[in-house]
């Protein structure tokens, strides 16, 4: 994931991502990147959190402890399965 992130024809702004990679380290990497490149109102969907592993939702919950309230985490009624919605507030 790393050299990924290292590449520098990224987009520059995201309005939407999909966050699918079930482990801590890249989902933090991932989160890390979006924030960077996200305006408020953009929405991030983290799939597997609380199911899977534990890494996702760890990543997912000191990534939004640590924003300062620039991102709200929501999480969909039970039967839509096992994800969470991340809206960049600020």
């Amino acid at each position: 994931m790393n050299q990924c992130l290292a590449r520098t024809d990224t987009p520059k702004q995201v309005a939407f991502a999909y966050v699918d990679f079930d482990f801590y380290e890249p989902d933090k990497d991932a989160l890390a990147l979006l924030d960077a490149h996200t305006v408020p109102g953009a929405l991030v969907m983290v799939d597997d959190y609380g199911f899977f592993s534990e890494g996702a939702q760890l990543a997912t919950d000191e990534f939004v402890a640590s924003c300062n309230g620039r991102w709200r985490l929501d999480k969909p009624i039970a039967m839509a399965g096992h994800f969470v919605v991340l809206t960049k507030i600020a």
